[in-house]
């Protein structure tokens, strides 16, 4: 009898070590599934831009190296040593295997040295936020492989939610920094779908919406943006769940509407760090009842009470400033129109950074002693316990050290919160920067294509606003100086083209039709890669000829022999209107 006893009560004792070890296991696999998805499509995004470079290499950089501005590498880049080597086509059919690679830090190593090499036609915001997010996902990532039941470290998903929120804030402050009257007046998305880089057959649908509806967009990207980028840090899951929703939303508005590679994706998967599996019930709901129980370690009142500072000190400063700088006014004639001045947005920023900065470096640190706390009372093994704890370190050292370098580009907007840098901060955001760790972001800060003329459209509320004035390049060629012919690029939607590219192309391959697009915002003598382009179609390289849509030349181009004269022509076009199309006058 006491002998099955004892091993009932060992058997007990055996059930409960088990039962241990799956609540341990349930908190650790609460973020899995959701940060699995995150990895794949940032490995996702990775393979877009590999596949996109090298399928434009050799036209964009075969013959095209000696296009002027070449800025000299520095020593110890990866790519110094094949950067001696010529540029021809096989540089990059030895790296063809970039594209079937997974390993995070060899696709950041090698995308960086990509970067520093393309310059102009790698030199957009999606190419640098994919430089970022590539260098925080190797905190966020596991060493061992995806299948592993622990899932990130909360510190390497807090430096993701910083980059996210620094990058939204930032995208919506410099609309109303810039002054931008068609931001301020809420009518930058009469312009936006017919002027941005490259537009999808959807942006002319968007572009005949109502008025009223044009503006709420306006009125709704400036909430998302701005207000609501600051639910990305604070401590509740809730708030979080907000935000990344939102944010969400608004990316997949922007792809389908608009043609910007990665960026809009790899955005979106930012986002997948402020949710866990339980904002996923409907896919994943292999969750126990113990997952919802919180851990108890020594630390947890540390964190509530970092937590509860950080969203009171948040609160009250919205709710002091919310009545003053967010109100709208109803205007019968314009409909709505921005109550707040760029005076008061630029109070109403420094005031809540000046908060929320500190009380979200002190959420961090409050999160670095709780794990810490949960790797000493949950690993059995000394030899365990250093091992987690040294990989705790490593995300706590180097995410700090993002956090502090990051605070340089988001004072850009706020100079007041500088009063927060200590000694080091400045120099080590420039050593971030300089290895695009860390950058500042301004996206659409003033709306192009705005015409000098004004009209009264159908849908404007009777009031006259400028006519769209989208400015395109166009490269033509002439055997005779007479008649001339256009040489368009690949999957460029320009003229009666729009929806010649496939929506795989579109949203993949436009760095040379982007490049073009921003060119013709300025002049040539600051892009002397047109010159060489040029250049190049005129000596009939096959190379730069694999650019343009070569199917619509005439036969005798198309056969190898070149145009013998090319011009650039700009025009202004203009999305034509439905009331234009059905009556067909335009």
């Amino acid at each position: 009898m006491q002998e099955n006893g004892g091993g009932g009560q060992r058997g007990g004792e055996k059930e409960g070590a088990e039962d241990e070890r799956v609540a341990i296991q349930g908190r650790k696999d609460c973020r899995s599934h959701a940060a699995s998805l995150l990895l794949r499509l940032v490995g996702f995004s990775y393979l877009v831009a590999f596949t996109s470079v090298f399928l434009q290499a050799p036209g964009l950089y075969a013959d095209l190296a000696d296009r002027g501005g070449d800025q000299e590498l520095s020593a110890g880049v990866l790519v110094e040593a094949e950067a001696r080597k010529p540029w021809d086509v096989s540089f990059f059919h030895d790296h063809v295997w970039n594209v079937l690679l997974s390993l995070f830090l060899v696709c950041w190593v090698l995308y960086q040295s990509i970067f520093l090499v393309g310059q102009t036609f790698l030199s957009f915001q999606w190419d640098i936020f994919l430089l970022e997010v590539g260098g925080l996902v190797l905190l966020f990532a596991p060493l061992t492989s995806y299948g592993s039941r622990r899932g990130p470290t909360q510190l390497s998903a807090l430096c993701l939610h910083f980059c996210l929120f620094k990058i939204m804030l930032m995208s919506g402050v410099v609309k109303v920094q810039a002054r931008c009257p068609t931001w301020m007046g809420l009518t930058a998305l009469h312009y936006h779908y017919a002027s941005q880089c490259i537009p999808t057959p959807l942006s002319w649908f968007a572009h005949q919406l109502p008025n009223f509806i044009q503006k709420l967009s306006v009125v709704g990207t400036f909430i998302i943006e701005i207000p609501a980028a600051f639910l990305i840090l604070l401590p509740f899951r809730q708030a979080r769940v907000w935000a990344a929703w939102l944010n969400i939303f608004l990316m997949v508005c922007i792809m389908l509407t608009g043609n910007y590679t990665f960026f809009n994706l790899l955005t979106a998967t930012v986002c997948l760090s402020l949710l866990d599996d339980a904002s996923f019930s409907w896919r994943w709901k292999k969750r126990t009842r113990r997952d919802k129980r919180p851990s108890r370690t020594p630390s947890k009142g540390l964190q509530n009470t970092t937590s509860v500072l950080h969203s009171e000190q948040f609160l009250k400063s919205l709710h002091e400033l919310e009545g003053r700088e967010w109100s709208l006014r109803s205007c019968t004639k314009s409909f709505m129109e921005v109550a707040f001045t760029e005076e008061e947005m630029d109070q109403w920023i420094e005031t809540s950074l000046f908060w929320c900065i500190p009380m979200f470096f002190a959420h961090f640190l409050g999160q670095a002693v709780r794990e810490a706390a949960q790797v000493y009372t949950t690993s059995r093994s000394i030899l365990r316990r250093c091992w987690r704890f040294g990989n705790l370190m490593i995300v706590f050292v180097f995410g700090s050290m993002y956090l502090f370098a990051s605070l340089e580009p988001l004072s850009s907007i706020a100079p007041a919160t500088r009063k927060l840098f200590l000694p080091f901060v400045p120099s080590l955001s420039s050593r971030a920067q300089a290895w695009r760790l860390t950058s500042g972001y301004g996206l659409f800060r003033r709306m192009t294509g705005v015409g000098q003329k004004t009209q009264v459209l159908p849908n404007s509320g009777g009031k006259a606003i400028p006519v769209v004035a989208r400015p395109e390049l166009e490269l033509q060629g002439s055997d005779d100086g007479t008649n001339w012919k256009p040489l368009e690029f690949k999957f460029k939607p320009a003229g009666l083209l729009l929806g010649s590219a496939s929506w795989l192309a579109r949203h993949f391959l436009g760095d040379a039709p982007a490049a073009t697009r921003l060119a013709a915002l300025g002049s040539y003598q600051y892009n002397p890669w047109l010159l060489v382009l040029i250049y190049r179609l005129l000596e009939g390289s096959d190379a730069t000829r694999s650019l343009l849509a070569t199917e619509l030349w005439p036969k005798e181009w198309s056969a190898g022999s070149p145009p013998r004269a090319i011009r650039i022509i700009k025009f202004e076009y203009d999305f034509v209107r439905q009331e234009q199309a059905k009556s067909g006058k335009w």
